[in-house]
């Protein structure tokens, strides 16, 4: 099941199906002042259509406190212009024929670029050495130091799902000190067959003395017409990184149909 994990590619693939077809989705981002005490959101209904290759968003509902933007109109939050990145699309965009994250992972241009990289490395390639400042090697849960740090289990499971599964979980032991692992819990759900991904969670926590996060994911993963696509994530964590205000989220992202 390890092997299986690292080299997943099934996940990402049905990432990838997020730009390739039409549907419509909702979309929820909501943050938090310290303590969660709601301070501003933006809600959408939109429709994605792809034609000839190209992708476009058109919004059929949204609203929007003045508090998510700044004076000229962008995003306060990078979590939001990192959301809009991932799934908005303000005019019609070529859609990427690629299929290896290897080749999606290019020299990034700027911080929210590095950011986006990083993200995907953590989701898609779980156990990947990211190069984080002060985390040293703790994202590479499979290496033979880190996997000290875990307890594994696997479960099949005949009831949740319309065929058979395998949840496959990796759960930190923090007795053994917290701050050794990044990973603190990760569920995924294999197709007992085909071995496809059908969903995956995560909790991600560390804390240094110049930066610290805890975030938690959940997707789910569903087939339509022949190819898996994700129809649901689910994000809630806090960020807390220098000379920026610390950034408490909630969002979701749901297709409601497809077209």
């Amino acid at each position: 099941m390890i092997r299986q994990t690292v080299n997943d590619t099934t996940f990402y693939r049905a990432f990838q199906q997020l730009r390739r077809d039409s549907y419509r989705f909702s979309s929820e981002l909501y943050f938090y002042n310290s303590g969660w005490i709601p301070y501003t959101y933006m809600r959408s209904l939109r429709d994605q259509m792809v034609i000839d290759g190209m992708r476009t968003n058109k919004i059929i509902e949204e609203h929007k406190d003045r508090n998510i933007t700044d004076r000229k109109g962008n995003y306060e939050f990078y979590t939001a212009r990192m959301y809009d990145r991932i799934f908005f699309t303000d005019h019609p965009t070529p859609v990427s024929k690629k299929v290896s994250l290897v080749d999606d992972m290019k020299e990034p241009d700027s911080r929210i670029e590095k950011y986006t990289n990083d993200l995907k490395l953590l989701l898609f390639a779980p156990g990947t050495d990211i190069d984080l400042p002060f985390m040293g090697h703790k994202t590479a849960i499979f290496t033979k130091d880190q996997m000290s740090y875990y307890d594994y289990s696997l479960v099949l499971d005949t009831a949740s799902y319309l065929a058979p599964v395998y949840a496959f979980t990796i759960m930190a032991d923090l007795t053994r000190s917290s701050n050794n692992t990044v990973i603190r819990e990760m569920k995924t759900i294999f197709d007992q067959e085909s071995m496809q991904i059908l969903g995956r969670s995560y909790q991600l926590a560390y804390k240094t003395l110049f930066y610290s996060f805890d975030v938690s994911m959940n997707i789910d993963i569903t087939k339509h017409e022949g190819n898996y696509i994700p129809t649901l994530i689910e994000y809630k964590g806090q960020w807390d990184v220098p000379l920026r205000k610390p950034e408490l989220c909630k969002f979701s992202f749901r297709i409601v149909d497809f077209y």
